[in-house]
């Protein structure tokens, strides 16, 4: 891969929007049981955005559509030793029903963003989140989405 990171994965945090009420897509891994956004490893002549739309329609079976501009980096250790670079991106569905692949996917949930902050099982998820957030805000959408800390 290259030098900061020996794994990567991409993904996005995903959210619809009906009656003026914004709602986040969370998915709870079948491997760990932790909460977060749906993401998967890049695959040889992927880009970010081709991996991040693949690993979306394989876990949970939606069409997205991604807002501009917005990319989230996080890396972090692997237990083995190896660092892992993760890619979000910014994603409205089109759709609300989600299909899981119950082999990588326990289960997912709709939620508002103060329930997304307290499900998140890890603190860089919650940054990735509140960037999210920020981006949402500052783009002007009907709704603000609030910041919760």
């Amino acid at each position: 891969m290259n030098r900061t990171s020996d794994e990567k994965s991409c993904g996005a945090v995903i959210f619809r929007q009906t009656r003026g009420v914004r709602r986040f897509l969370l998915i709870q891994s079948a491997y760990s049981g932790a909460w977060g956004f749906p993401k998967g490893h890049m695959e040889a002549g992927e880009s970010e955005g081709d991996t991040a739309v693949r690993e979306i329609r394989e876990e949970v079976g939606l069409t997205v559509g991604f807002l501009p501009d917005f990319r989230v980096s996080i890396s972090y250790p692997l237990p083995t030793g190896a660092m892992k670079e993760v890619v979000y991106f910014l994603a409205e569905a089109a759709d609300a029903e989600a299909h899981l692949q119950r082999a990588e996917v326990r289960s997912a949930v709709w939620l508002p963003a103060e329930q997304v902050l307290e499900l998140l099982s890890f603190d860089n998820l919650r940054a990735v989140f509140r960037a999210a957030l920020l981006y949402l805000r500052a783009d002007g959408a009907s709704e603000p989405a609030p910041i919760v800390n």
